[in-house]
């Protein structure tokens, strides 16, 4: 199994004279390859690779043919992962309720936030809307819980409503009721209000509940 990523050039040259002395008639002798393959900690692939380029190159550069053609720093460039998380302060709430959203928004790929938020550099908050009641909403609310309460002489009861038909108004909302935003960690969940949470919308639609007939 390999262990190491890439063989330098000296590295290259040394598998190189290996398999010349395990071989016979310039050629690597049964075996020889997997020994140099456990000997230099890389894949038998990898010890092939560098004696093809020898046998293509022997007749002009000799062994130095199989040096390596890596130059200087190569490789794709590591993403600086704390420089992108510092912008999603910068994003509106709004652009942050789903990893693809937020993701979008920063110009990386889905993993990052996902591991992100593995790593605890991002957190997972929920926000509800909450009612904004008036003191006259909170009146009107007791008020109409009390004219159903009927007082008998054996104590005060719910009328059973058997006659009653309950009306609601259910909407397609622009917003909801509960959302997932994805924070650094000390920022505060949005504090979001409605009026009401079944009055965000313009579709609508009328529903009725009342007892079996």
């Amino acid at each position: 199994m390999s262990t190491k990523p890439n063989l330098t050039t000296r590295q290259r040259q040394d598998v190189v004279l290996f398999l010349l002395m395990h071989g016979v008639r310039g050629e690597p002798v049964e075996g020889a390859v997997s020994d140099a393959a456990e000997r230099f900690g890389v894949n038998v692939t990898t010890i092939r690779r560098a004696w093809r380029r020898f046998k293509t190159t022997n007749s002009s550069e000799g062994i130095d043919g199989v040096g390596s053609r890596i130059k200087g720093a190569s490789g794709r460039n590591k993403m600086d992962r704390k420089a992108i998380l510092e912008r999603v302060a910068a994003i509106p709430m709004r652009r942050r309720v789903t990893q693809q959203c937020l993701a979008q928004e920063l110009g990386v790929g889905r993993s990052v936030v996902r591991d992100a938020l593995k790593q605890g550099l991002l957190v997972r908050r929920s926000s509800t809307i909450h009612p904004l009641l008036t003191l006259a909403n909170k009146h009107a609310r007791i008020r109409h819980a009390i004219r159903h309460v009927v007082h008998g002489p054996n104590g005060s009861y719910f009328v059973p409503m058997y006659n009653v038909v309950h009306v609601d108004e259910k909407w397609f909302n622009e917003d909801k009721d509960k959302k997932v935003f994805y924070l650094l960690p000390g920022e505060t969940v949005p504090h979001r209000e409605r009026k009401s949470k079944r009055f965000i919308g313009k579709t609508m639609f009328l529903a009725a509940v009342a007892r079996p007939r």
